[in-house]
């Protein structure tokens, strides 16, 4: 797998990313897809999907969830654009009954 530098972030991410929005599969089918995936090295993963009841079954289909941040905050001066990362995970949480 090959790698870019987001930005000014110091994270690597893959030239190659998974949306499965598109995928007519289920949940357990998507995850399996997508830990193929991570295993060859794509860690770009777009989750939008219009229908939030779609979102949902996908969402509890990974094997992490945002009930698992800690809130430690470190991840923000890492990440893009200045975005509260620990707000809208509190709010992922929250959305999905964490």
């Amino acid at each position: 797998m090959r790698y870019r530098d987001l930005g000014k972030t110091g994270l690597k991410v893959s030239e190659v990313g998974f949306g499965p929005g598109w995928m007519k599969k289920s949940p357990e089918q998507t995850r399996e897809v997508a830990e193929t995936l991570r295993q060859a090295g794509v860690n770009i993963l777009d989750c939008w999907m219009s229908v939030l009841e779609s979102v949902r079954a996908h969402y509890e289909a990974l094997a992490a969830h945002a009930g698992d941040c800690i809130g430690c905050q470190l991840c923000e001066p890492r990440g893009p654009f200045g975005a509260p990362i620990a707000a809208r995970t509190q709010e992922t949480a929250q959305l999905f009954g964490e």
